[in-house]
């Protein structure tokens, strides 16, 4: 699939787990074996940096060496009931600016999976 400009979709896979296994493997695998004339793909973890919340620097290191684009939100501020709706906000920036067509959820938690698609519905991501 491409764009109306010819260009290949821009896929954001959306990683938020604190671990590195059978999950991140797959993940990896899936954006290895992409068809790059069609897909375009960018991986975003979390903004949080607390070891129950943040992608592990393995995960990182690996996007990095197969050089795929890495998108990171800042840390939210740490003002209790603020830091979900300041990560969902610079996630939504984040999505607008790479000009996802797609995001792909990769996630341990249900609440990862609610903030990544407030945020995509909310920047207008339509896939």
């Amino acid at each position: 699939m491409v764009t109306q400009s010819g260009q290949p979709k821009n896929i954001v896979f959306y990683h938020d787990s604190h671990d590195y296994g059978g999950m991140e493997l797959y993940l990896f695998r899936l954006i290895q074996y992409l068809d790059r004339s069609r897909f375009q793909p960018t991986l975003l973890v979390s903004g949080f940096t607390d070891a129950f919340r943040a992608s592990p620097e393995k995960v990182i290191q690996s996007a990095q060496a197969a050089g795929i684009t890495l998108l990171r939100p800042p840390k939210p501020v740490d003002i209790p009931g603020y830091r979900v709706v300041n990560d969902i906000a610079s996630t939504v920036r984040l999505l607008r600016r790479c000009g996802a067509d797609l995001v792909h959820i990769h996630t341990c938690r249900p609440e990862g999976a609610r903030k990544i698609t407030i945020a995509a519905r909310t920047a207008g991501v339509k896939g």
